[in-house]
Order: structure tokens, then C-alpha cells, then sequence
């Protein structure tokens, strides 16, 4: 990448994120949300987790990880994953 390509599409990114929404007030943000780990994803591990928020700077996330599946020549990548997590 020469030097008018790097310079152009770092500009075209700045200009992106001045038009960036406004933040959201805290009195409109919901107080849990569905979360899932796209990096799970590569070893065919479905997940899920939700983080609840149970005071004003304190959240307790909970997630889970499943993988049934079978792969190639036998192979097996079988287990399963609860973790808890709480934040400050």
C-alpha cells in the first residue's frame, strides 16, 4: 500500500467516526443483553450468555458453551462450558 492509499483511507475512517451516533443516556440503556463469543465459532462451539446489570457499576454475566459435534477420521472436539463472571 503506497503512501496517497494509506493516507486516503485513514482519512475516509476519521470521517466515518465524526458521524458516529450519540451516546446513549444511562437512563435508556438496558439494564441485561444476549451476548454470544464469535471466536467459539472456530471450533464449532455454540454459545450464549447474558449480562445482567444488578447496580449501578456492577454486572453478573453468565455464559455457556456446548460442542456435540463429530469431525473427520473419528475425531472429537466434544465439551461443554458454564462460566460465571461478575464485574465492577
Amino acid at each position: 500500500m503506497n503512501k496517497k492509499s494509506f493516507i486516503t483511507t485513514l482519512l475516509l475512517f476519521v470521517s466515518l467516526s465524526l458521524f458516529a451516533d450519540p451516546p446513549v443516556s444511562p437512563v435508556t440503556t438496558p439494564n441485561w443483553e444476549l451476548k454470544i463469543n464469535a471466536l467459539y465459532w472456530s471450533t464449532a462451539t455454540l454459545n450464549l450468555g447474558v449480562e445482567i446489570g444488578v447496580g449501578k457499576k456492577h454486572t453478573l454475566d453468565i455464559s455457556g458453551g456446548y460442542n456435540p459435534f463429530d469431525f473427520s477420521d473419528e475425531k472429537k472436539f466434544k465439551h461443554w462450558l458454564v462460566q460465571p463472571e461478575f464485574r465492577w
